[in-house]
């Protein structure tokens, strides 16, 4: 226990003493939101609609068809009306249309002039100026497709119904991704920059020698850097809520766990960069060309869905996607842990492929 506080107190000199890493692991965070405060709250991205078409008749269908012609809509079906809730209430859709059953035959009797056919608008309310546009363009295509069919007012009716209950805006949106990309920072850049420059030193080869095992080592180094990314964490949510009023849900347990486990992927990548990198100097390209494409493909600034198809089927498995995603979830809509089951098991799957490649790759000298 003495030897790994001793090491632990040393790497966190070492940690404070160097500005460059503190800069892009912290700092960067907190000047871009900062910036993003300032400049403004929303972004207007392709609508997200899930499709629930309980009648299968060909009224109804016809209807469903209407609305995958809408070039700002993306359209895919769901499940189950159930499903559809579910997804737009944690933010993973727009919005949804629910065709009822009977929808066709009440079609038909409402363009004979007898009542009227209604069909429901679920829209998210994760973001109050999103969900205003959504529902306005929901409305006036139902509207539209009616007058196609009648010519004179519209037999179709929405009732439109809000699901969630949190007002965000691209604020909100960007936060968890900005969190995201400080702890992707702080396991990349801390970890693989200490191990290459410890090795060209000769300072792993003397710690080899000594009585130091290579598990306490470790442990003081992850610890070292698991402090400053938790500091981080807590001032930029401090920073965000406090300062620029941010509309976020803290879970505390769910963001803990997302913290500690993608910081810990991020370290193991860390950890297998510094391996395969010849020195301290061939890292940093090595770095680079791992967390640039995460930075901005996954979801950090943008929604990865407004991505190209082929692209977005890549993107989406990378790790910063799920830690990005699940911490947007919890803070933007309230998800608890045992909700976001899909992003700690992909995490962990991660966690467990990285550590096996770390312990291959790595070296003493």
């Amino acid at each position: 226990m003495r030897s790994w506080l001793a090491f632990f107190t040393a790497s966190f000199k070492q940690m404070v003493r160097n500005r460059q890493a503190i800069f892009w692991t912290l700092f960067f965070p907190v000047v871009f939101m900062t910036m993003m405060g300032f400049l403004g709250r929303n972004s207007t991205q392709e609508v997200k609609v899930l499709l629930v078409d309980l009648d299968r008749s060909p009224a109804s269908q016809q209807v469903a068809a209407a609305f995958e012609h809408v070039p700002v809509f993306k359209v895919t079906e769901a499940s189950s009306e159930a499903a559809a809730r579910r997804q737009v209430a944690d933010a993973k859709a727009d919005a949804a249309i629910i065709l009822p059953e009977g929808f066709g035959a009440r079609l038909q009797a409402a363009l004979a002039g007898q009542g009227e056919a209604d069909l429901r608008v679920l829209y998210g309310n994760a973001n109050l100026v999103k969900a205003q546009e959504t529902r306005g363009m929901l409305e006036t295509t139902v509207e539209h497709v009616g007058l196609a069919l009648a010519r004179r007012s519209s037999p179709i009716v929405a009732r439109s119904e809000a699901v969630g209950t949190t007002a965000t805006g691209y604020l909100e949106f960007v936060v968890p991704g900005l969190l995201a990309m400080m702890m992707m920072n702080t396991g990349l850049f801390s970890i693989a920059n200490v191990v290459t420059r410890w090795r060209d030193r000769g300072v792993l080869k003397r710690l080899r020698a000594t009585t130091v095992t290579p598990a306490t080592i470790v442990t003081a180094w992850v610890t070292t850097q698991m402090v400053s990314g938790i500091l981080s964490v807590v001032l930029l949510l401090g920073l965000a809520i406090g300062l620029f009023k941010a509309h976020l849900t803290v879970h505390a347990t769910a963001i803990a766990a997302f913290t500690i486990l993608g910081m810990g992927v991020f370290f193991a990548i860390g950890f297998f960069l510094a391996g395969i990198a010849k020195d301290s100097e061939a890292v940093v390209p090595l770095v680079n060309l791992v967390s640039l494409p995460m930075m901005f493909l996954s979801g950090v600034f943008f929604p990865i869905d407004s991505l190209p198809r082929w692209l977005f089927k890549i993107v989406h498995y990378l790790p910063l996607s799920y830690l990005a995603d699940g911490l947007r979830s919890t803070l933007t809509s309230g998800a608890t842990l045992a909700s976001l089951g899909a992003d700690v098991a992909a995490l962990a799957v991660w966690l467990l492929v990285a550590i096996v490649a770390s312990v291959r790759a790595f070296r003493w000298e």
